[in-house]
């Protein structure tokens, strides 16, 4: 299991109980939250997942004699795959990969590019157009729009966050003259027409082109006070037309392994396509909760040769459970973060901390939180809250 992220938690968990045993990859300093989980049984401190033969090196001196019956990597994070990607002619005869291709990643991570065969398959897709920093405002000129996202194109462009949402010509004009004065902005950038509504996360699992698998949520609050961040309370619901969508542009691209793909609704517009990550995401506890278990299936998808035969099966939950998530500690820590940027007042700051207490409580799931093992979480909790403290004022 590489990288320490939410994600890996259900990930470590949900194969331990299907009788796998879990080594957790990480480098020097990373959390020492996943050291303590109940199911993990070694550690691996790897080399910084840069350079293939660095890290095929590395990973056979740790592990002598594997082979791919014997042994699997599960790269969790964007980093981490395409590290594995790099080294994945190299490794396959020792392990069996859990995760898309280099191709195919390459692809999902090209927001142009996607967007444009999302488009072929009939898919609503807001206008946009890509560019360095300089030439934002141009681009924006030619949308013809008045609202506007930025967003990074590409997984070398660095932004500095998720998103930034512009309301106005002025807006826009202040975000160009910040961007080309930061020097730690660069790469390739979307400037994409803003649409509003609902967030829907739309998380499935693909067979060579054909959905196998699929859930819906939508996303109540984030972490992040305009509504860009990270996702830390949602509520499961019924699949609608978007899965037909998502179908479509799973066949368009052909995509094999488990993915999520992000839409925004509104009632009497047609659905807007936002994007698709093609790995497992921060709040995939929801669907293993419900009985859709993306890390098992993950392992029938990409290892049936290795470990399974014949076709992958089909969850036997086949009916609908509404489940309320939250996030404790991206809620809490987004708060604080949002304290201390001064961009909440004393009543939205108690506000914010009503709500997260309040999702807390109704929740039937906690992204990271398990009552048989518990203290994974708790330890996050002590090693970024008490972080966070350190600079509110």
């Amino acid at each position: 299991m590489l990288g320490p992220y939410r994600q890996s938690l259900v990930a470590i968990r949900s194969l331990s109980r299907a009788g796998h045993e879990i080594v957790m990859g990480m480098e020097r300093g990373d959390s020492s939250a996943f050291r303590v989980s109940r199911y993990v049984r070694g550690v691996w401190e790897m080399p910084e997942p840069e350079g293939a033969d660095r890290f095929r090196a590395a990973f056979l001196e740790h592990f002598p004699g594997m082979t791919r019956d014997r042994m699997a990597i599960l790269p969790v994070g964007d980093r981490e795959l395409r590290t594995v990607n790099e080294a994945r002619a190299m490794l396959e005869p020792f392990a069996t990969i859990l995760g898309v291709e280099a191709g195919l990643m390459a692809l999902c991570q090209d927001k142009a590019a996607l967007n444009a065969l999302a488009q072929e398959v009939g898919l609503r897709v807001p206008a946009s157009a890509v560019s360095g920093k300089a030439d934002i405002g141009r681009m924006a000129d030619a949308l013809g729009a008045t609202r506007f996202i930025v967003k990074a194109a590409d997984p070398d462009a660095e932004l500095g966050r998720k998103a930034i949402l512009l309301d106005s010509r002025a807006e826009l004009d202040a975000c160009v003259e910040a961007l080309a004065a930061d020097p730690r902005v660069t790469g390739r950038f979307m400037i994409q027409e803003r649409v509003f509504g609902q967030r829907i996360n739309c998380r499935f699992v693909a067979r060579s082109g054909k959905l196998i698998a699929y859930q819906q949520q939508v996303v109540l609050r984030t972490d992040t006070s305009d509504g860009t961040g990270f996702g830390v309370a949602g509520v499961t619901q019924e699949s609608d037309g978007l899965r037909a969508d998502l179908a479509a542009l799973v066949e368009r691209i052909g995509y094999h392994g488990v993915g999520l793909a992000q839409f925004i609704v509104r009632q009497g517009e047609r659905p807007a396509f936002l994007e698709l990550n093609p790995r497992l995401d921060g709040s995939c506890a929801v669907a293993v909760a419900s009985g859709l278990d993306l890390p098992g299936l993950m392992c029938q998808v990409h290892g049936e040769d290795a470990f399974h035969s014949g076709t992958p099966s089909i969850p036997s939950w086949t009916g609908f459970r509404v489940l309320r998530y939250h996030w404790m500690l991206g809620d809490l820590n987004g708060g604080l973060a949002a304290i201390r940027q001064q961009q909440l007042g004393a009543a939205a700051s108690f506000r914010w901390i009503g709500r997260c207490l309040l999702d807390g409580l109704r929740a039937d799931v906690h992204l990271t939180f398990c009552w048989r093992d518990p203290w994974p979480t708790l330890v996050l909790f002590g090693e970024r809250l008490l972080r966070r403290w350190r600079y509110v004022d």
